[in-house]
């Protein structure tokens, strides 16, 4: 489920596989995005754009005011959306266990990074709500902070004794 960044509009995902977006104040149905696999995860742009990531890994990006007009990105392995939809989190759990974040803009990657398979399994992943940051925690991990327009890393090694770690709800 998300709610637009001016409250006017709610998006829910299903697993008949499709996204459907309402008016808050009314309840109407102004859109229905069929993706054709379980959808996994729904987000409002900062322009009401709706990110929609579904089971068949693909992420679309719908324009729900000036419909039909959409785009489908075939990114392999995303993991999480960003609060806004800019960044797409992946995760390619080969040998090397890569994360990386894929600008859906740009196309870029601004951040790639080896990571233990089981951090990103077991693990807690979130973007602050202003999508400059990527905060990683794990029990046996500790807390990594990624700045994604710097590419800046700050770890912070798990205290002894540590039986479960968090992300404030802004990831900062």
């Amino acid at each position: 489920v998300a709610l637009s960044e001016d409250g006017k509009f709610v998006a829910r995902g299903s697993e008949d596989g499709t996204a459907r977006v309402m008016e808050t104040g009314t309840g109407r149905v102004i859109a229905l995005v069929p993706t054709g696999s379980p959808v996994k995860s729904v987000v409002f742009t900062a322009t009401n754009d709706l990110v929609v990531a579904s089971n068949d890994k693909t992420i679309r990006t719908v324009n729900i005011l000036k419909r039909p007009a959409f785009e489908a990105l075939h990114v392999y392995g995303t993991i999480a959306i960003s609060p806004r939809g800019r960044y797409l989190t992946t995760f390619s759990p080969t040998t090397t266990s890569e994360l990386a974040i894929v600008d859906r803009v740009t196309g870029e990657k601004p951040l790639r990074q080896q990571l233990p398979r089981d951090l990103v399994t077991t693990g807690v992943m979130r973007y602050s709500t202003d999508e400059e940051y990527l905060v990683v925690t794990g029990v046996a991990h500790g807390m990594t902070a990624y700045e994604l327009k710097t590419g800046k890393t700050q770890h912070k090694p798990a205290p002894p004794g540590l039986t479960a770690q968090t992300i404030s709800g802004d990831g900062r």
